[in-house]
């Protein structure tokens, strides 16, 4: 059963286990999971770059901090 696009998740967490982002694209969607050490501060990073995408454009570029998190 497909969801309507305002209804998919695009983003998960469990801290002790990681995050997940999901990309929906014609294929189908694609899961891309993520362990790392610093999980939320990860997750924090990637979603408010996300978010940065579908609004109004913020001070932040939080692309290069999302990239100082990778180990």
């Amino acid at each position: 059963m497909e969801l309507p696009e305002i209804q998919q998740i695009d983003f998960g967490i469990a801290v002790d286990d990681g995050y997940f982002e999901v990309e929906y694209k014609n294929d189908g969607p694609t899961v891309n999971r993520f362990f790392k050490k610093r999980v939320l501060a990860s997750f924090l990073i990637r979603l408010l770059a996300h978010l940065q995408k579908l609004g109004t454009v913020p001070a932040i570029d939080y692309e290069p901090y999302s990239k100082t998190l990778d180990d």
